[in-house]
């Protein structure tokens, strides 16, 4: 079964942690020529195929990058759109990213937002339904109870979209495989559908059907739903 072109839904991505550190490379391959930055050329620090960190080690070295290097307009928009492309080319068709609003010393986090959707506005009009993606803003519980309403304060919506209304009529729980950070551990969705059908001896039906399961959890509406049952597979 070809895991990279079965149709997937990933729901539980992080933006900072899904940019590839060929990205952070280049992006500091920028930086270097301008003067912006005296930190090591992130290839050399974390090598492509090194996975076999610890989360007490990697996490604090791969923030340092992701936090010096991702601070203009520039080097987000390019590491969005490199995050973007990746999870097209990886078989996604829809994708929930989630992001914390933080300030840089060029952007407020309003600002830095505002880049956000619309490098993903961008990119949906370059590739049509190819992939739909959504941003999902985070509150950091280390931050202060204001920073949490400020945050609450840039999101649109009310009661009547909440999914607890969907919730409500559901007979059982719905599965969605997600990657987390796929930069850091370096495991694509593709790479979580062939660990699940491996060793839980699941067929092509089953892995359709599975990947299928995420369809009624998005947050993207009801004509996305439409859309997404019409392309996955069964």
């Amino acid at each position: 079964m070809d895991f990279v072109a079965l149709p997937k839904i990933e729901l539980h991505a992080h933006l900072t942690g899904s940019v590839s550190r060929r990205t952070l490379h280049e992006i500091w391959l920028r930086k270097k020529a301008s003067g912006e930055t005296d930190l090591e050329d992130p290839l050399e620090v974390m090598p492509e195929d090194k996975h076999d960190y610890n989360l007490e080690t990697f996490f604090p070295l791969f923030s340092s990058y992701i936090y010096a290097l991702l601070t203009d307009e520039a080097s987000i928009r390019y590491a969005t759109t490199s995050v973007l492309d990746d999870f097209l080319a990886d078989g996604v068709v829809y994708l929930e990213l989630r992001t914390t609003p933080r300030a840089t010393g060029a952007l407020s986090a309003e600002a830095y937002v505002r880049v956000l959707l619309e490098t993903m506005a961008d990119f949906e009009a370059a590739h049509g339904d190819a992939m739909r993606a959504r941003l999902i803003l985070s509150v950091d519980r280390r931050h202060s109870p204001e920073t949490a309403v400020a945050i609450a304060g840039m999101v649109k919506g009310g009661f009547e979209g909440h999914h607890f209304g969907h919730w409500l009529g559901v007979d059982g729980p719905r599965i969605s495989l997600a990657t987390d950070d796929v930069g850091v551990f370096g495991s694509s969705l593709s790479n979580e559908y062939r660990l699940v059908a491996q060793h839980f001896d699941l067929d092509r039906s089953r892995i359709c059907d599975l990947a299928r399961q995420a369809i009624d959890s998005i947050f993207g509406g009801e004509e996305e739903k439409v859309r997404l049952r019409e392309i996955m597979w069964t």
